[in-house]
Order: structure tokens, then C-alpha cells, then sequence
């Protein structure tokens, strides 16, 4: 159910409002199946009212009975479930109760009724706008019901008195969706920020370890190994990187799945299926070299519309699945085939492994957050997060296995249209091969961690370039009125003035002064997303996430400093 909850229709308009809560639906539907007959029957045959509709009580029931059987949804229909299940809510909870109240004038019963209705309302919305707009719509559709049917209601003049009571009702209605959307959003604040400091926490000692391994790398190619001991080094310090790497993608990954961000199409590209499988087969970090051996890619390129960042790390988080199984099945091997056109509509690219597979009984739940099956330590959330991410791409993936031999997961991608394929052309071709030297330019480096400075200079001092260095914003500021930068590397997070104060005061400056207000910012740093997306704002022109890694320093380089030809 959260797959289809999670697709940007349902980020959008009045349908954020709902909240999307698997065991909250399912019990409210539950209840709607339950009772809907069996207050029908109490109503009727126990404590007789003057009115009850068999039609309200049947639709009602079948109404959470669709919702139930939310699994065996069309994918068409899947897409609809946000307005489906905000017209189930608005039918079965206050339209019901408030026509059925007026077709028994109002009494005693259905008073009791009707005060309890805006609390169960309230139990399914985020905000106390929207459970007064619900109860606005219902009240207004049931009582125009009434009217065609039995005319005005002249009887309510002799209910003006409840009003108070109404006022109360519904105020406290009010009062309750509030406080409920409040404690929400506090424990999601919560999560999210104990998520962001431990990721934080993490990435310290990481960049640490790495910076390590880079020094030690470039200082044992100058030592004369003997006995063929530099080989052995060398594949020791590979394996270590290669732990590094994998503990930053499980990091970026599960930050990823907990965020809650609308993708913004206007970042997608046009792109070649089979590169950006390839890309993700050799970026994957494996815990073991050989893992990457068990891999293999084949079938037909295709072009997709989307951003390549996020599918690849949809990607990642398959093979890090299929690949938990090499651990109790050592010879578990994993093909990844590209379909194109399949004869559907759609284009496919599937993973497969010959793995445990995973029971049917499973399946259905395999998307829903927290939800794992078979697995020990995980957190539940990569499936959710493919989920989600592919329905707001505009496309889909889904599941399916059999015990004891396989398991496919199918993603599905729609076809690129002409016109698409016509806009994405250009921006492929204006891409450029640039030349590799960058010797010569002037960088600076602002660091307060001695560590990560000098570690930042001995890779651009490899490339050939003129470093200088500061410890702080303040120090940064006296070595700029003095030297011409081509580029500036800061920290955010430094004593004195930051990383932040130090771009605001550069950017204020006039270009005929002795800093040059254009110069190129790139921050390095391990803080949160909502820190790095302040410093974009405040003039930062790219951001690389700790520990830096030569390679991705070396594509920033290239993109923000003009290279010698």
C-alpha cells in the first residue's frame, strides 16, 4: 500500500494532508467491513431507529473491502489509490453518519453518533484544516441529498440548541487532529535528525580511515617492498577503500529512504539504460572483489527519462539485496537484463538472482517500510525507497520469486517519447571529453582539521596545483586580499567565522575589489542535507560530501575551473 501512497500525485494537493499509515487504513477499513452490517442489524432489529439504508451500510463495507484488497490492484488503478481512499474516507465516516442523522432527525442515537464522528475523522488526517474541510464537504453533500429526496429540513430549527454542543464536538475534533499531526511530525523530526547525526558521527572517523589509506597509498609506492610484500599492502589498503566505500553508500542509502522529498523532474535526463546498469555494476561497493565477478549485464540498450543519481541508487540497493545471499549461498549469481519495448509498453530492466527466493505470502509486503523478509539487520526501508522513488519517476517495479529457486525484481520504465529524445539530445551532445591537466591553477583550501587540510593538499599538489590554506574563515579572508584564487575548498562547520559567514562575505564584495566575488565554492563537509541546501543558498556553487575522494574532487575540478587545453 505505501508504494502507491508514495507516488508524487499523493506528495501533492490536499492528499499530503492524509496520513499514510499501512495499520491505520487497514484498521479503519477493518472497521468500516465490521460494522457497517452489524450496526445495520443493531439500528434495525435490536434498538430500532426510524431509518437505516441497506445500500449505505453495503457500499460502505465494499468501499473498505477495496482498499483491503489494495495487492490486487491493477497498476491503472494503483496509481488513483490517494483519491480512492480520500473518497472512502469522506463516504464511509462523515457523509454516512451526518445523511443518516437527518434522516432520523437527529436523535438520540445519532447525536451520540455524530459526536463521535469528527474524532474518528480526525484519527486519519494530518492537519485540522482538512478535517474541517472533510466535515464541510460531507455535511454539505448529505444534507443536499436529503433535500432531493425529502426536502428542506425544517426540523433543524428545533436543534439550534446543539450548536454549542457541535462547536465542542468539532473543536475538539480540531484539537485532536492537531495534536496528533504535532507528535507526527515531532517523532519524524526526530528520526530524521538522530538518522543525520549519526550519519554525521560516522562519516568523521570514515574520512578519517580514508585519508589514512590515501596517504599510506601514495607513501608506499616510494618504499622498497621486499619479499613481495608490496603487492600484499596493496591489496590490503584496496580492501579497506573498499569498506570505506561501502560504508558510505549504506549511510547515503538509508538517508535517502528516510527523506521525504518530492523528486523534481525538471532534474531528469535523457538516458542510455545499459550506461547508467554498467556504471552502477562498477560503482557497487563490494565487500569482496570477487563479488563483482557474480554480476553480469546483458540485453538491449534502451533510453529512460530520469535522474541518474537516484535509479542508481535504486540499483544499488538490488544488488546489495541479492547479494546478502552470497553469504549462506556462496555460489548465488546475479544477471541484470535489459528488455526493451517488452511488447507492453514499457521497457524493463530486471535483477536476478538464483538466491533462497522469498514465499509468496511475502511478496505483497515486501514494499512497505520496516517490512524485511528472510533477512537479519536490515531496516526494511531499501524496497520502500525503490518503491517510491520509481512510481514518482512515472514508472514502477514489482516482485516476483519462487522458494528455493529465484528471485526477479522488474523494474519498469515508460517509453521515451520523440520529443523527449529530441530535448535530451543536445544536452548529450554538448558534454566534452576535458583535458585532464589542471597544473598551474590556485586553489584554497579552508579547513580547521589539520588532518583533512593537509590531506586535501597532497591531492591537488598531485594534480600540480598551487595550494594555499586557512584555518578558518577569518584566515581565508587575509589570504584572498592578497592572492587571486581560481577556486576556494571550505569547510561549513569551523570556529571563527564558518563556511557559510566566509561565502556570504566573499559574494559581497565588488569584482573591481581585491576579492573576487565570482571565485568558484566548493564545500566539503559531513554536515546535514538541510546545512548543505543553507549553503547553497548563501552563494556555494557545489558540494562534496566527506571523505573526499580524488576521483569525484578531480570531476568537480574539471567542472568549475577552466583547464588548460
Amino acid at each position: 500500500m505505501n508504494g502507491a501512497w508514495d507516488e508524487q500525485q499523493a506528495s501533492s494537493g490536499i492528499f499530503k494532508y492524509l496520513i499514510p499509515d499501512k495499520g491505520l487504513i487497514y484498521g479503519g477499513c477493518w472497521i468500516a467491513i465490521v460494522c457497517s452490517p452489524l450496526y445495520y442489524l443493531i439500528w434495525t432489529y435490536i434498538f430500532p431507529q426510524s431509518y437505516d439504508s441497506v445500500f449505505l451500510r453495503l457500499s460502505s463495507c465494499l468501499l473498505g473491502l477495496l482498499i483491503i484488497l489494495y495487492r490486487y490492484w491493477p497498476s491503472v488503478l494503483k496509481r488513483y489509490f490517494p483519491t480512492i481512499w480520500l473518497v472512502t474516507l469522506l463516504y464511509v465516516v462523515p457523509f454516512t453518519h451526518i445523511f443518516l442523522a437527518l434522516k432520523n432527525q437527529f436523535s438520540y442515537v445519532w447525536i451520540v453518533c455524530l459526536t463521535f464522528t469528527p474524532f474518528m475523522l480526525a484519527y486519519f488526517v494530518r492537519t485540522p484544516w482538512m478535517t474541517l474541510l472533510l466535515l464541510s464537504v460531507a455535511t454539505a453533500c448529505s444534507t443536499c441529498l436529503y433535500i432531493l429526496i425529502d426536502g428542506l429540513p425544517l426540523f433543524l430549527l428545533d436543534f439550534i440548541h446543539l450548536l454549542p454542543l457541535a462547536f465542542f464536538v468539532v473543536g475538539g475534533a480540531l484539537l485532536l487532529s492537531n495534536s496528533n499531526n504535532r507528535a507526527a511530525e515531532k517523532r519524524l523530526r526526530a528520526t530524521r535528525a538522530l538518522a543525520a547525526s549519526i550519519a554525521h558521527e560516522m562519516r568523521n572517523p570514515l574520512s578519517q580511515i580514508h585519508g589514512n589509506l590515501y596517504l599510506i597509498e601514495e607513501l608506499q609506492k616510494e618504499i622498497p617492498y621486499m619479499y613481495g610484500a608490496k603487492p600484499v599492502v596493496t591489496q590490503h589498503i584496496n580492501n579497506a577503500k573498499r569498506l570505506i566505500k561501502n560504508g558510505l553508500q549504506v549511510i547515503d542509502l538509508t538517508m535517502d529512504a528516510i527523506k521525504d522529498i518530492p523528486i523534481n523532474r525538471d532534474d531528469f535526463q535523457l538516458l542510455s539504460a545499459r550506461a547508467l546498469v554498467d556504471e552502477s555494476v562498477a560503482d557497487y561497493a563490494y565487500e569482496e572483489a570477487e563479488h563483482a565477478k557474480l554480476v553480469s549485464v546483458e540485453g538491449e540498450d534502451f533510453k529512460l527519462m530520469a535522474e541518474p543519481v537516484i535509479l542508481k541508487y535504486v540499483l544499488f540497493n538490488l544488488l546489495q539485496n541479492a547479494l546478502w545471499y552470497i553469504k549462506t549461498q556462496p555460489d548465488t549469481e546475479i544477471n541484470i537484463s535489459l528488455l526493451p519495448n517488452a511488447g507492453d509498453g514499457y521497457h524493463h530492466i530486471e535483477v536476478r538472482d538464483d538466491g533462497p527466493g522469498i514465499s509468496p505470502e511475502a511478496i505483497p509486503n515486501l514494499f512497505d517500510s520496516f517490512y524485511t523478509s528472510g533477512k537479519h539487520g536490515g531496516t526494511g526501508l531499501g524496497l520502500s525507497y525503490c518503491k517510491r522513488t520509481m512510481n514518482a519517476l512515472g514508472s514502477d517495479i514489482r516482485c516476483h520469486s519462487e522458494l528455493n529457486q529465484y528471485t526477479v525484481f522488474t523494474l519498469s520504465f515508460p517509453v521515451v517519447t520523440a520529443e523527449q529524445e529530441a530535448q535530451g539530445k543536445p544536452n548529450q551532445e554538448q558534454q566534452e571529453v576535458r583535458p585532464i591537466s589542471l597544473a598551474g591553477k590556485t586553489v584554497l583550501i579552508v579547513e580547521d582539521d589539520s588532518f583533512s587540510r593537509k590531506l586535501t593538499e597532497s591531492m591537488l599538489r598531485k594534480l600540480q596545483m598551487c595550494c594555499f590554506t586557512a584555518k578558518n574563515g577569518e584566515e581565508a579572508l587575509e589570504v584572498l586580499t592578497r592572492q587571486r584564487c581560481d577556486l576556494i575548498l571550505t569547510d561549513l562547520k569551523m570556529p571563527v567565522i564558518n563556511g557559510l559567514e566566509l561565502t556570504q562575505r566573499i559574494r559581497s564584495h565588488s569584482e573591481d575589489g581585491a576579492i573576487n566575488p565570482l571565485t568558484p565554492i566548493i564545500a566539503l563537509s559531513s554536515e546535514t542535507e538541510e546545512v548543505v541546501k543553507t549553503a547553497m543558498r548563501s552563494g556555494i556553487n557545489d558540494y562534496l560530501a566527506k571523505p573526499v575522494i580524488l576521483e569525484d574532487l578531480l570531476t568537480k575540478l574539471r567542472q568549475w575551473l577552466p583547464v588548460h587545453t
